[in-house]
């Protein structure tokens, strides 16, 4: 039975209001921009390893874009881009770009009168030649994003991550699809008027980055899902983009890593290394997109092992080129972007990820960092 919705006003999407009133001035500025009739070309990209708050927020601001002033949009992407969100595409104004796939002096030769960042908390996660060929030589430069800045760093890494011409950050907001989809009514749109694939793109940005609702801090989420549901919005055909191809193959791996998680001396830490081991198996399925969704029910099974009793903080790491080690946090009790912030790395009290590099063996930097954090989760819970 299909569930319809209660109110047949046409939405708004009027459910946020910015946590301070220079944002309102922000949106207002870079609305301003985009009205006033001298953006022909534009560029739009999320993070690298997108997830789907990063791809949804891309092709969201794209429909808002194009729908505004009638140009088409590049998007560009630093990684690889599971194919089944192509589906998101809705006409031939969207130009999806993986920058590792084009030279440096192709990215040169592209200008554009407005590049816009989407959840992308500093230059860190971006791609350094997106980022000094294209976005930092763009005429107008934004920056969209809900990572909010931490109070106590310093003023160099303050201009790092304010590395746009206009900075919009509001943590309030769950998503930074959401943030997108409150600049509708400022820039003179209406939500009916939308590609249906506009409702699509915001929602899984919600879905992705509350944990299918199970780690939202409000009511926003959810009123924002019934403003798209009241706009067209059929979630449950959402589910093609959220649920991930797999094999017999993919579920053996997910079964042994299962079996890696190991756990601090005092439990307070669950945590997984994608060792050798795995990432070998990884590389035996073959398919990138089905090696993509395999980590991200990976990284799903540990980050749920917050809410076994005992366990404070979960930890997924990856080993990358040059001996960089990267560590992804989630809790529900500790301000892991504190910790974060001790390694240089960044995120959300809840999530928070940064990059270690050592050429020391593995046992010895997991060793360091986990004392470390224990001694962290103590100080803060005691």
């Amino acid at each position: 039975m299909k569930i319809m919705p209660t109110v047949s006003a046409i939405p708004t999407f009027g459910g946020w209001k910015p946590s301070k009133t220079e944002n309102e001035a922000k949106i207002s500025q870079m609305c301003n921009i985009i009205n006033s009739g001298d953006i022909d070309t534009i560029a739009i990209s999320g993070h690298v390893f997108p997830d789907t708050d990063s791809i949804g927020a891309c092709y969201a601001m794209a429909y808002l874009l194009h729908q505004k002033t009638g140009k088409p949009v590049d998007i560009y992407t630093f990684n690889k881009f599971p194919d089944r969100y192509r589906l998101l595409e809705d006409g031939s104004f969207i130009n999806l770009t993986n920058v590792n796939k084009v030279s440096q002096d192709l990215l040169k030769l592209k200008h554009y009168d407005l590049a816009i960042s989407v959840d992308t908390s500093d230059i860190n996660q971006m791609n350094p030649h997106y980022y000094n060929t294209i976005f930092k030589n763009a005429k107008h430069t934004f920056k969209i994003d809900h990572h909010q800045l931490p109070e106590w760093i310093s003023q160099t890494e303050r201009e790092k991550k304010c590395y746009a011409d206009i900075n919009l950050v509001d943590a309030d907001c769950p998503s930074a699809s959401e943030l997108v989809m409150q600049f509708t009514k400022p820039l003179g749109l209406s939500p009916v008027n939308l590609p249906k694939k506009f409702n699509e793109a915001v929602y899984i940005g919600i879905l992705g980055d509350t944990g299918g609702f199970n780690y939202s801090k409000s009511y926003l989420p959810y009123y924002d899902s019934y403003l798209l549901v009241n706009n067209g919005l059929i979630p449950e055909k959402s589910a093609i983009y959220m649920n991930p191809k797999m094999t017999r193959e993919a579920v053996d791996l997910i079964t042994l890593a299962r079996q890696k998680v190991r756990y601090s001396p005092d439990g307070s830490i669950a945590y997984l290394y994608l060792d050798p081991d795995l990432n070998n198996a990884l590389m035996k399925l073959r398919d990138t997109d089905i090696i993509n969704d395999v980590k991200t029910k990976i990284k799903s099974f540990i980050n749920s092992l917050k809410n076994v009793e005992g366990i404070k903080v979960t930890v997924f790491i990856q080993k990358y080129p040059d001996d960089e080690y990267h560590f992804n946090m989630r809790s529900r009790l500790v301000d892991v972007s504190k910790l974060a912030h001790l390694y240089n790395g960044n995120g959300h009290s809840n999530a928070a990820s940064f990059a270690y590099y050592s050429h020391k063996p593995f046992d010895k930097i997991i060793e360091d960092i986990i004392t470390n954090m224990q001694t962290y989760i103590t100080d803060q819970t005691a």
